[in-house]
């Protein structure tokens, strides 16, 4: 997959945000790994997936409306990927770095 750069991210998390409002949802998510560090810092130019924890819509949902956003963009479908769930312990709710109609992302707090 080609890397995905800061506006790129926020215009599928967007498009995210407003594939859920069509559903009727909204989309809560904390960011993690470099799409974090780009988001809030504008640490790096990219990153290759967008690292996060799911907490709504249920994953199966939020995974599905990812899928759609992926076909639009011509991007595999784990664009979004929920994977590093599993590096954490517990949940943090840090300061959010990203907010559009129908979504909302924080990151972990330190």
């Amino acid at each position: 997959m080609a890397l995905i750069g800061k506006n790129e991210m926020i215009e599928a998390l967007a498009r995210l945000g407003e594939r859920a409002l069509q559903r009727g949802e909204a989309v809560e998510i904390i960011v993690l790994g470099g799409s974090a560090m780009m988001l809030a810092l504008d640490a790096r130019p990219s990153t290759r997936d967008v690292d996060v924890v799911l907490l709504s819509p249920e994953p199966a949902k939020l995974r599905e409306t990812a899928s759609v956003v992926a076909a639009e963009k011509g991007w595999p479908a784990d664009w979004l990927n929920d994977a590093a769930k599993g590096y954490l312990v517990g949940q943090s709710d840090g300061p959010m770095i990203f907010s559009a109609p129908g979504i909302h992302a924080r990151r972990p707090s330190f």
